[in-house]
């Protein structure tokens, strides 16, 4: 990514463990 800003979308992350 070159600029760093407010993505459209939040970036595919490991799933969060419950």
């Amino acid at each position: 990514m070159s600029a760093n800003g407010p993505a459209p979308e939040p970036t595919p992350k490991a799933p969060e463990a419950p």
